[in-house]
């Protein structure tokens, strides 16, 4: 029969397991199923191994395992006949701690005690009551495989409770982070410095996407001829210092485009080349500008009398 041996729920101790962080190198040598985590330390009325487990593997972040029961047993027989019954379905893993963590990301709303990200199964039990609604519960071991309490100082020290803060003001602030009035503060921390990195990361886009406008505005700008292409990092310092709208005013003052050199040699030969009856009123004032010379002379032609001009 499969059992679903752990999972990353939050259990009625208050913690959660990572499931990667489970090492199953030593258990898989000896996979022993326990009942309850009974073990034998010599006398005929402590429970004996039951079974155990095979085809110990993870699937959809659950540790999950195959009972095999010890038949043999009267005992074992017995807990075998109620799981086949439905009777018992539960099942309790037991851990020795390495790691636990009180970060951000580790943390889950009503947590009370730090989260176990590293550990070493050391036994897997059927249980009669587990600690979730996933029919997952934890036993604690110490380093000398000795079978710890939470309601004891050792198993506090292995798995510390998580800092609780219940004023009226920290419930306040509590009920604004959208925590449960029970929250631990460690989680209040959490949430908090969340909510620092959203910030944080909006900002970055923001500026990001004001750097992207700026860009726009200026590449424009020169392709406009109103800005020479040297003058780029000038102009960006202007935008991101005074704002976007800023930077339009500053550019929509610069009324006249600067022209390039080689536009302006094209434009006055292609004016050479026209009669005062084929140019437009916008091209002749260019030539008065571009070409005084020609002008005076177009006109002289088509008026008799040439053109004053400044």
């Amino acid at each position: 029969m499969k059992f679903i041996c752990s999972d990353e729920s939050l259990n009625s101790y208050g913690f959660w397991v990572m499931t990667s962080g489970i090492s199953l190198e030593r258990f898989l040598k000896n996979p022993v199923m326990l009942w309850n985590h009974s073990r034998s330390y010599g006398s005929r009325n402590d429970v004996l191994p039951i079974g155990y487990w095979k085809d110990v593997r993870v699937e959809n972040g659950q540790l999950v395992a195959e009972a095999v029961f010890d038949k043999k047993d009267d005992f074992a027989a017995t807990i075998a006949a109620k799981v086949e019954q439905g009777v018992l379905r539960s099942c309790s893993i037991g851990i020795r701690i390495l790691t636990t963590s009180t970060e951000a990301e580790y943390l889950k709303p009503g947590q009370t005690r730090e989260t176990v990200v590293a550990c070493e199964l050391k036994e897997i039990s059927i249980c009669d009551i587990p600690s979730n609604g996933n029919a997952v519960a934890i036993a604690l071991y110490d380093e000398h495989d000795r079978l710890l309490s939470l309601s004891d100082g050792v198993a506090k020290s292995v798995l510390p409770e998580l800092l609780t803060n219940n004023t009226n003001e920290m419930k306040e602030i509590l009920k604004v982070l959208g925590l449960a009035d029970n929250a631990s503060e460690t989680l209040a921390v959490a949430e908090v410095r969340k909510l620092h990195e959203r910030i944080a990361q909006l900002e970055k886009e923001k500026e990001d996407a004001q750097e992207a406008s700026l860009k726009e505005i200026i590449d424009q700008a020169v392709k406009d001829c109103k800005l020479a292409e040297n003058k780029r990092e000038t102009f960006m310092e202007i935008g991101r210092r005074n704002g976007i709208e800023a930077l339009r005013d500053v550019l929509d003052s610069m009324v006249q485009p600067m022209v390039k050199p080689s536009e302006l040699i094209n434009r006055r030969s292609e004016l050479h080349d026209k009669g005062w009856a084929d140019l437009s009123e916008k091209e002749k004032e260019d030539l008065r500008s571009s070409d005084p010379e020609r002008y005076g002379l177009l006109f002289e032609k088509e008026y008799g009398f040439k053109p004053e001009i400044d």
